[in-house]
């Protein structure tokens, strides 16, 4: 069974923090703002997700500031169809 995009996003996350440091964020937290994300940790990320769930985001027409919560992430993965995201 494949994992729900939130479930990766926040193993990521904890694998990042140490799970004795880690607090899960709130659907709406910037997780660059709270330090759980670095710009090299979000493209990684990035490409976990892709891997996972087989959607693609295009970078071209998606804002990333639209992927900086876990409520964004999760949204712009939730979705079996299309395999590429168009904002």
């Amino acid at each position: 069974m494949t994992s729900s995009p939130t479930a990766i996003i926040l193993t990521f996350l904890r694998q990042q923090q140490g799970t004795a440091n880690f607090s899960a964020p709130q659907p709406d937290d910037n997780l660059f703002e709270l330090a759980l994300l670095t710009s090299l940790q979000f493209i990684e990320l990035i490409q976990l997700l892709e891997s996972k769930t087989g959607i693609s985001i295009d970078f071209t027409r998606t804002d990333p500031s639209s992927l900086v919560t876990l409520q964004g992430l999760s949204a712009a993965f939730g979705s079996a169809a299309p395999s590429t995201l168009n904002t």
